[in-house]
């Protein structure tokens, strides 16, 4: 039920910010206070009063002290808010109710109370904290003049408390580290003091430094209270996961609880190592560098407060510039020790810079004699003119904030012109009281060291142009095999990651096939000192992988041992390719060769005749149409032959100009038909030469095909003029070789017919021997090159020819060589052949359009904006028209020798006889 329901709500809950709504919906029927229309004048009055005040207040009333607030007293309550309204007062503040229990009975009682600054443990965010508050309980009475409840206002005075209790150990801090005479007493003192204040287990300063890109701390456990086993050491700070990130970017560290923190999941045992279950650090840093630290433990959990952290801050801050002095200290009565016998520029003087006194090396450094009086000297007298501003400016601000400072300088030469380079400290001298006594500065001269400092930087700037100016990748390693250098091909390749540590990680791009094998190589290399020599695939940058031999050699010092590793790695991917093409061609020479011999074998076996001169003849014949189908295979790469061509060879063979005629589509067969209807063209012919129309003037042979309604061909032989001739009695060799060579090799069928005007044979193949993508079935007609490229005709240029497959790459390449060419290829891929077209002039291309997959339409725009003239080869159809290439010329597959050199012609508009 809400106050909707009820009526409207009673006069004095009107206003009153969040809190009146909240009391005007709640149903007040439902507590022991009842219905707020009932509600005496005495607590209406209170509660109008509260409402509309800006400071925190609440109301208890009844026996129960029933809770009624303000808006302002919200933030009192934290998270019980949701719950309290309308609550017992014990049960709302049930975790401080005995500290409080007493004054509210007295304020029960009549009696005002008040207290101020009382200290209070609540939990208003989800866990404890300490809080500090000035409050007032007054009693209130009702129209009878009883307690009938009890008013609070209050005040959180929690700041300013720990405001108050931070300056007194500020000043308390100063006063006990003034006296500390020595660095280690410091930083026992402070983290004593510290310890105490804030009831830690263990308290340690650490000192950070740098070493080989990984940033080591130090730390002395200073103080503690005996709860912990002290825990000092060097340790590295990586090992404690988040620390390194927050500490070396200056932010303090706070960790609640080291079992349950995700944060130090994984890094749990090295904080297990040091005993602690909360931990936190409050970093130093110079020049953005961290420095130094403070450390607080605690051997269980602990919520760190702000307080905590603003007073460690306090100690790290004030803290080290008295260890930076006491350091001084010790550092001027070391310094007195090695005055005289020092080869450096020591110097001291007064506070006021003056007064200075001067070893006989700084004399000499800057061409004053060995007896000279430097008393009535200062610093700056030293600097050269333009040098002297630097005091003001920079040095003595640094020699105030942090008691010394370091950097380079020019002294003056008494003796002449010019100047001394020195790389310099000065640091301030203190007494025992803190008080700046001096200032003292130790000067090396570094006129040698800058010499060659520039001259190694010119050598390696060298070396850089060098590295950068070679076409291989190359790189340097440190003694233990990280890879610290890389010239600018690395860029060209899929990605070198420079780690956070200064080096490279460069086994993400090697081949996952070859990843084993070089980690195994190069670790063999670095612990044996051995040269390393490895062949790999290596990912570019385009995504492909490429294959390279990388190469380290080890350069050694004077006592052999290594202080750095120099290699390369070669791009040899267009010699594997090669390699690996020559070696498929040797294996499909070998193939077709032992298939030709086994062919040809048979020829010789099954070849019956009535007398050797017949025999002869009959193989010679056939052995000479099977070479004719694999010059034919050959000159079309063997991709496949024309019937046009196959016929057309055998019958040119055998009969005279004008005894034949053939005409049909230019259809293309696959491979392996080509030799079969080779032979039975053979056949038939040499049977029409000994008996049939070509054995007689005016006989003709008429051969035509034409594709059947199933996609096959059908091949169709006339004889007409020659002899009358009739069925042999009984079939011969040729007859039963034109059946087999029909029906088992080709898988279709041949039929004869003995007409007395002469042979007619109709031989009918199926689809599967006409290979896919043939001119004929093609929208777009090849290129023609010339009926006869001239053998005479010597050509000139360079031809980049890219090539995905090795044998008709080799065959390409051999016909373009033959012809004068020089031909950079067959390249088998996009980046290589790239590189080609950046580093080589070009005359004219051929691209194959598919290269493992992927189209050379890249290289085509390479080629065009360079203004190169280009052919695409493919078996597939026309250029897309999305690709922006649909326009240029095209051969189709098989390309025929004449084709390949007629298409150079074309694209070049001249060569020289």
């Amino acid at each position: 039920m809400n106050g909707s329901a009820r009526g409207p709500a009673p006069a004095f809950l009107a206003g009153g910010g969040e809190m009146g709504a909240r009391m005007r919906a709640l149903d007040w029927s439902t507590t022991p206070l009842g219905s707020a229309q009932d509600w005496p004048a005495s607590l209406r009055t209170a509660v109008s009063l509260m409402l509309n005040s800006l400071y925190p207040m609440f109301i208890a009333w009844g026996p129960e002290l029933t809770l009624l607030y303000n808006d302002a007293y919200r933030s009192v309550l934290g998270a019980r808010d949701r719950r309290a309204l309308g609550r017992p007062l014990s049960e709302v503040w049930s975790d401080v109710w005995f500290e409080v229990r007493g004054m509210i009975e007295r304020a029960l009682a009549g009696e005002a109370t008040f207290r101020e600054d009382l200290h209070l443990v609540i939990e208003r965010h989800g866990y404890p904290e300490d809080s500090w508050w000035t409050f007032s309980y007054s009693p209130v009475l009702d129209e009878r003049g009883d307690v009938s409840g009890m008013f609070c206002a209050l005040s959180e005075t929690t700041r300013q408390v720990q405001n108050e209790r931070r300056l007194t150990f500020q000043i308390e801090l100063a006063d006990r580290l003034r006296g500390a005479d020595s660095p280690d007493a410091v930083k026992r003192e402070a983290a004593r003091m510290l310890g105490e204040a804030l009831h830690l287990g263990m308290v340690g300063f650490a000192d950070a430094s740098l070493q080989n890109g990984e940033i080591w701390f130090e730390i002395d456990p200073d103080w503690g209270d005996g709860s912990m086993a002290p825990a000092g050491g060097r340790f590295r700070l990586s090992d404690f996961g988040p620390a390194a990130e927050e500490l070396s970017a200056g932010r303090d560290l706070r960790i609640d609880d080291v079992a349950h923190d995700p944060r130090v999941a994984e890094y749990r045992a090295a904080f297990a190592g040091l005993g602690a279950g909360a931990v936190v650090a409050v970093p130093l840093l110079h020049g953005g560098v961290l420095r130094a630290g403070v450390s607080a433990l605690t051997a269980g959990p602990r919520r760190w407060s702000d307080f905590d952290l603003l007073l460690m801050r306090d100690v790290v801050e004030r803290t080290w510039p008295e260890v930076e002095r006491a350091r001084a200290e010790a550092d001027a009565r070391r310094l007195a020790a090695v005055f005289e016998q020092s080869s450096n520029f020591i110097a001291t003087s007064a506070a006021d810079g003056a007064g200075v006194r001067l070893n006989a090396a700084g004399l000499a450094m800057v061409g004053l004699p060995p007896d000279t009086d430097t008393s009535r000297m200062s610093f700056g007298d030293f600097l050269a003119p333009l040098e002297r501003t630097r005091i003001e400016t920079e040095i003595a601000p640094a020699l105030r904030e942090t008691g010394q400072w370091t950097g380079e300088a020019e002294f003056r030469r008494f003796d002449g012109p010019g100047t001394v380079p020195v790389a310099c400290r000065a640091f301030t001298l203190r007494d025992g009281e803190g008080a700046t006594v001096g200032f003292a500065t130790v000067s090396r001269d570094v006129t040698e060291e800058r010499r060659q400092a520039q001259a190694l930087r010119d050598s390696e700037a060298r070396y850089r142009e060098l590295a950068d100016a070679m076409p291989q990748v190359v790189w340097t390693a440190d003694p233990d095999g990280r890879v610290d250098y890389y010239n600018r091909r690395r860029e060209e390749y899929a990605g070198f990651t420079l780690k956070r540590d200064g080096y490279y990680d460069w086994e993400p791009v090697v081949h996952p096939d070859d990843h084993d094998l070089t980690v195994e190589a190069w670790t063999r290399a670095v612990t044996t000192g051995e040269p390393y020599e490895c062949e790999h695939r290596i990912q570019r940058a385009g995504g492909d992988y490429a294959w390279h031999v990388s190469r380290g050699v080890p350069a050694r010092d004077a006592a052999g041992r290594i202080v750095k590793w120099y290699g390369t790695a070669t791009d040899i991917d267009f010699v594997k390719r090669m390699e690996q093409a020559r070696e498929l061609l040797i294996r499909e020479v070998d193939h077709r060769a032992k298939n030709v011999l086994a062919v040809a074998q048979s020829i010789v076996k099954l070849t019956r005749a009535d007398d050797i001169a017949a025999y002869v003849a009959s193989v010679s014949g056939r052995i000479g149409a099977l070479a004719r189908a694999h010059t034919l295979l050959a000159r079309e790469g063997w991709s496949g032959g024309g019937v046009r061509a196959v016929v057309d060879d055998e019958l040119r063979a055998l009969a005279k100009p004008g005894q034949y005629t053939v005409s049909g589509p230019d259809v293309t067969l696959d491979p392996g038909a080509v030799q079969a209807l080779g032979m039975i063209v053979h056949e038939l012919a040499t049977n029409a030469v000994k008996y049939g129309a070509l054995s007689r003037t005016g006989g003709c042979v008429r051969l035509t095909w034409a594709r059947t309604a199933g996609g096959g061909l059908a091949l169709d032989w006339t004889e007409t003029g020659g002899p009358s001739v009739a069925a042999p009695e009984r079939p011969g060799f040729g007859s039963t070789l034109l059946n087999e060579l029909a029906a088992r090799q080709l898988g279709g069928r041949l039929d004869l017919h003995w007409r007395p005007e002469g042979l007619a044979a109709r031989l009918e193949l199926p689809p599967a021997l006409l290979r896919r993508g043939a001119p004929e079935e093609e929208g777009e007609a090849p290129i023609e090159g010339p009926a006869r490229a001239g053998p005479g005709k010597p050509r000139r240029g360079t031809v980049l020819l890219v090539e995905d497959n090795a044998l008709i790459g080799l065959d390409a390449h051999a016909v373009l060589t033959a012809a004068g060419l020089d031909v950079i290829g067959p390249v088998a891929d996009v980046a290589t052949a790239l590189q080609v077209i950046a580093h080589r002039p070009l005359d004219a291309a051929f691209l194959d359009v598919d290269l493992h997959g992927r189209t050379s339409f890249e290289i085509a725009d390479a080629l065009s904006a360079r203004g190169v003239p280009f052919t695409f080869s493919t078996g597939f159809g026309r250029i897309d028209a999305d690709s922006g290439h649909a326009g240029r010329p095209v051969l189709r597959k098989p390309v025929s020798d004449e084709a390949l050199l007629g298409a150079y012609d074309a694209m070049v508009e001249s060569w020289v006889i």
